[in-house]
């Protein structure tokens, strides 16, 4: 598929690619795709709420998406010594592709490249955590904060209906209605 199937003009299509590549920071997409600087941040905005831009970032990132998974796939089958290598031998005057299994320089590798995606997965996984823990604490001082003004809202209703009450002399001599 083609850009021009979803729809984008060349600079959205450039912006697309660089907000990409340059994780996800629209500002610097912006520049990199053409828009001024001072405007860039907002132009970044605007070019991302654009259903056939969304369309097509989502059309990458599945594309991104799978691929990873691709490479993490056959990173494992490496580092597990499922994966066999095939190398070309001459003999005879012949040549033809031999099995070989992976060495275990490459396997110790592939192993080393998983357990840093896995970290900085679970590094990830984390901070999300986090902010959504920080995200829960703030609605509940939020919410506090509300209730706090409501009684108070309440309190301050209730001593005023009290002031009026005792300006229009519904109190008794012994404070009783």
């Amino acid at each position: 598929m083609d850009y021009k199937d979803f729809n984008l003009t060349k600079k959205q299509y450039a912006f697309c690619e660089e907000y990409l590549v340059n994780g996800f920071n629209q500002k610097q997409a912006a520049i990199k795709a053409g828009f001024k600087e001072k405007n860039a941040c907002a132009m970044g905005a605007h070019i991302l709420a654009d259903e056939n831009v969304r369309c097509y970032l989502d059309y990458r990132l599945s594309i991104m998406t799978n691929k990873f998974n691709e490479v993490i796939a056959c990173l494992t089958n490496i580092a597990l010594g499922d994966e066999i290598d095939q190398i070309p031998l001459l003999e005879q005057g012949s040549q033809y592709l031999a099995d070989k299994k992976i060495d275990s320089r490459d396997r110790v590798k592939a192993a080393s490249e998983l357990i840093k995606y896995y970290q900085f997965k679970e590094k990830i996984k984390r901070e999300d955590i986090e902010r959504e823990d920080r995200k829960k604490n703030n609605n509940i001082i939020l919410e506090n904060l509300f209730r706090q003004l409501k009684n108070e809202e309440d309190a301050t209703e209730e001593d005023e209906d009290m002031q009026l009450d005792m300006e229009e002399g519904d109190l008794n001599e012994d404070n009783t209605i």
